[in-house]
């Protein structure tokens, strides 16, 4: 059966080439598992993970980021070991329609409460250091779709540059795509404390209301999918998230093989209870492996 589906999914990437919206500007992965409501019946949860594998990605319909989903669609419903529950995941409907007005609601509502820290932030940011306020990179979210994520700036304006010589010091190791370094010394002052308070990532909220991201979800990644080990693709089945399970686990102190496994679990179970657990527990774990 995973054979056939494989097949059908194949043949439906030649299809999507031709499908108006289908590229950028086109209708979101929501859009298009409610247009085909309808049409479920009859059909397995692989079908229905295939229509949204269909979704629209950043930078148009190019061949390897179809292939990049399909990768991630084969490692979900795996027939020996699947990691992620499709069914459960596309007939949630939480999940597929009321998460969003959960964010929309927790995240606007944050925005306005802390929107008088914005400009306090943004002086201490400008008087400790030179370069902008803000610091934005090109993170992986749904499907391996790469968009870009807003923060406060908490590195020196060049930090980017300093990488290479300090990979070395990655306390996940020189191999891995995840860099972590202890005491980075690219952090400013004023970075240390908004890192300390996860004040820095008040930014994604922006993110979270243009429709990139989720309040819970898996964190996004910097590297892209294209670079992810296949037991790593599964946790790209949901939105990003700014808070999640791998945060109230460990944060800094879990390497990425376990940050997936929690992102997988996460999406297995997520539900309204759930996000609001995870949510309300996020403060009391702000400074735990915080780097």
């Amino acid at each position: 059966m995973a054979h056939q589906v494989e097949t059908d999914m194949q043949k439906q990437i030649q299809i999507n080439r031709a499908v108006p919206g289908a590229c950028d500007g086109g209708p979101s992965a929501s859009t298009w598992v409610e247009g085909l409501q309808e049409h479920r019946k009859g059909y397995p949860p692989s079908h229905h993970f295939k229509v949204v594998e269909q979704a629209p990605s950043s930078g148009g319909c190019r061949r390897r980021d179809e292939q990049l989903r399909l990768n991630i669609f084969r490692r979900c419903e795996h027939e020996r070991a699947p990691d992620v529950d499709v069914g459960r995941l596309l007939e949630n409907r939480y999940i597929q329609r009321r998460k969003r007005s959960f964010d929309l609601a927790v995240g606007g509502l944050l925005l306005a409460l802390s929107s008088p820290l914005w400009l306090l932030i943004a002086v201490l940011i400008k008087l400790d250091s030179p370069g902008p306020v803000f610091f934005k990179q090109e993170r992986t979210g749904y499907l391996g779709r790469r968009f870009r994520m807003l923060k406060f700036r908490t590195m020196v304006a060049d930090a980017e540059q300093w990488k290479h010589a300090l990979l070395h010091l990655n306390i996940h190791g020189d191999k891995s795509p995840d860099f972590k370094i202890a005491d980075d010394p690219r952090i400013t002052r004023v970075g240390r404390f908004l890192r300390n308070s996860s004040l820095d990532e008040l930014p994604n909220l922006v993110n979270v209301l243009k429709g990139d991201m989720s309040i819970v979800g898996p964190r996004p990644t910097s590297f892209h999918a294209r670079t992810y080990a296949s037991h790593h693709l599964s946790r790209l089945a949901l939105k990003p998230g700014i808070t999640g399970l791998w945060q109230v686990s460990g944060r800094a102190d879990v390497d990425f093989d376990q940050r997936t496994k929690l992102d997988v679990l996460y999406i297995n179970r997520a539900s309204l209870a759930f996000d609001l657990m995870l949510l309300l527990k996020t403060p009391l774990k702000i400074r735990c492996g915080a780097y």
